[in-house]
């Protein structure tokens, strides 16, 4: 899922644009120090792009992070690292939730971000995936009946 992809989605609805305030690579994350979120790119502004990630966050001590393969913000080089240590209290997912061989990240992220924006907690929306590789069909599911996206599949 391409940057584009990404902001066209979480542009288009009421619901998503109340906080979200854009797409960004991991060197190039802004201040930010009232309710937003923002989908993150594991890479710097300087090359391809790899991974997404989704942040939460509440207010200037609390951050919610959401990785698709539910690692902490740490695990995520120094802008990343660094960047999370400014919120007192950081909140992740622990659950691995993307079969290892799909491509689907930039999906969770953005599902992750509408679900928030409509008020539910990362607990509840974590509810909705299960432990197994069914949950990439489900994501499918999801954007191709309300935004008619077809996703890609890689192995």
């Amino acid at each position: 899922m391409y940057a584009s992809q990404i902001h066209r989605i979480l542009s288009s609805g009421k619901d998503a644009t109340k906080y979200f305030i854009g797409v960004f690579a991991s060197d190039t994350l802004p201040s930010v120090r009232e309710e937003a979120t923002i989908v993150v790119n594991t890479d710097t502004h300087d090359q391809e792009g790899s991974h997404w990630l989704a942040m939460h966050i509440q207010d200037k001590k609390h951050l919610q992070f959401f990785d698709s393969y539910g690692f902490p913000p740490t695990a995520y080089g120094v802008f990343i690292s660094s960047y999370s240590q400014q919120f007192t209290n950081i909140k992740w997912n622990k659950i691995h939730l993307q079969s290892s061989s799909s491509n689907v990240y930039g999906y969770n992220c953005v599902f992750f971000i509408l679900k928030i924006s409509k008020g539910y907690t990362m607990d509840c929306i974590l509810h909705d995936f299960d432990r197994n590789k069914q949950n990439d069909f489900r994501l499918y599911q999801y954007f191709k009946k309300r935004y008619n996206v077809n996703m890609v599949f890689t192995k």
